[in-house]
């Protein structure tokens, strides 16, 4: 997939049609999104126990171009986590942990033309947020669980390389994503290279509408 994503961008880098020109656009739209899965089965000789992990994200956004290199808007993310054990009955240990993370906020980003139909465009936001996780516990085969749900501020930069397919719709990849939350109980900041973390996004712009002449 990840050939393809590549092969798909390199085609529009040197692609001699006419370039996408983001200064009649008006109001635009993106939507990020990773999916992550991973199954590990039991191994007795090493004592490992068998492991399912989901992880989904998408960071829908909506804006408006205000000029030749400056958008404005409004990013929300959503995520869903979940990471299963498999335990014995005759054991103990954590068996489950999910994970809800939903929140809202303002966006700025930039853009820079590297070609005709490939621009690259950070772009910085912070949000509010609402998170819950749910951890169960196994005692002997009697589950236990506990959840915990607090508000959380954040704030991120996410540059991506966007490519156009046409005059409106363009395909763009983050593969840096910077960080940073805060709640009552902590603070984290991290700096996310991993291959398995890259977001694919789907953007569409829309032409600014021509002022009738009088």
């Amino acid at each position: 997939m990840k050939k393809n994503i590549y092969l798909t961008l390199l085609t529009c880098a040197i692609c001699a049609d006419a370039s996408a020109q983001l200064e009649n656009k008006g109001w635009w739209t993106r939507d990020l999104f990773s999916y992550q899965y991973q199954h590990n089965p039991a191994d007795a000789a090493q004592g490992r126990q068998e492991r399912t992990y989901h992880r989904f994200f998408t960071q829908p956004e909506i804006g408006y171009v205000l000029n030749k290199r400056t958008m404005v808007g409004i990013v929300a993310q959503y995520e869903t986590l979940s990471d299963r054990f498999a335990i014995a009955p005759a054991q103990s240990g954590l068996t489950e942990t999910q994970r809800r993370f939903y929140g809202a906020g303002p966006l700025l980003r930039f853009y820079f033309p590297l070609a005709k139909r490939v621009l690259i465009m950070p772009e910085f936001f912070a949000f509010f947020s609402r998170e819950k996780t749910t951890s169960v516990y196994s005692e002997l085969g009697v589950p236990q669980e506990t959840s915990t749900a607090y508000n959380t501020f954040g704030a991120g930069a996410f540059p991506s390389l966007v490519c156009f397919l046409s005059r409106d719709l363009a395909l763009s990849l983050t593969v840096v994503r910077v960080q940073y939350y805060q709640n009552e109980g902590s603070r984290s900041l991290t700096v996310e290279v991993n291959p398995q973390q890259w977001l694919l996004g789907v953007e569409y712009y829309f032409e600014k509408r021509k002022r009738k002449e009088e």
